[in-house]
């Protein structure tokens, strides 16, 4: 009997003692001893470096403030201009559909290389009067000295006044197409609103003129080539 009460007490599991305080916390949804430990230490180097925490703050927030008011804005203007080739039935007669594809980038690559030239651009800087602008050089950092004596610009200065103009803004504007569209986007970014605005609508107008002017020009060449020639007579017998 002795040994089978001994057995007993062998067999018995033995209990485990768990802290009050543990349960408590594990019951309570509160953080563990080493996490309130960390806690506890980031509250107290807040409050011995306060001052630090709080001056690389105010020195964070005044170099933001003063970039933001000493930046530049700058303003972009858009437009569109819708490119079609002209007698584009007459092309296309007896032409495979590779060919009439081939034909097509061509025209449109040299419509778009006819956008970026330099021509155009000093053609809106003329149209503008942009080379006489001594703030729209000033603006850009392209005024060269040897243009002026005193305030005024000398009037042999003029060309090179509108060739860099020209190239000002070359470098402001953007030429890009419209994914399975004839449309072509312009976009000019400069620091004057108004500045953007006209040089888009400049370079606009200037093209669609650029584009009738070689048109004419090839029909009055070709009425005159044809107009010169001379008339076949019959044969007298």
């Amino acid at each position: 009997m002795s040994e089978h009460n001994k057995m007993q007490i062998i067999d018995r599991p033995q209990s485990v003692t768990t802290p009050a305080s543990s349960m408590l916390a594990s019951d309570a949804g509160l953080p563990s001893a080493p996490s309130a430990k960390l806690i506890t230490q980031l509250l107290t180097l807040v409050r011995r470096r306060y001052v630090t925490i709080l001056a690389v703050t105010g020195a964070a927030l005044l170099v933001g403030v003063t970039y933001a008011l000493l930046t530049t804005k700058q303003y972009a203007a858009e437009a569109l201009v819708e490119i079609k080739r002209e007698n584009e039935s007459l092309v296309s007669v007896g032409a495979s559909q590779s060919q009439q594809m081939i034909v097509d980038q061509e025209f449109y690559e040299t419509q778009y290389g006819l956008l970026r030239s330099q021509s155009l651009a000093e053609r809106v800087a003329s149209d503008l009067r942009l080379y006489d602008n001594r703030e729209f050089f000033k603006e850009f950092g392209a005024l060269d000295s040897d243009w002026s004596q005193g305030e005024r610009f000398l009037p042999t200065s003029r060309a090179s006044r509108i060739r860099s103009a020209g190239s000002v803004l070359l470098k402001h504007i953007s030429v890009s197409s419209e994914r399975l569209s004839r449309l072509v986007r312009l976009r000019f970014v400069s620091p004057d609103p108004m500045l953007s605005k006209r040089v888009v609508d400049a370079w606009a107008q200037g093209f669609i003129k650029t584009t009738l002017e070689r048109r004419y020009e090839a029909t009055s060449y070709a009425r005159n080539f044809f107009g010169r020639a001379p008339v076949p007579t019959s044969a007298a017998y």
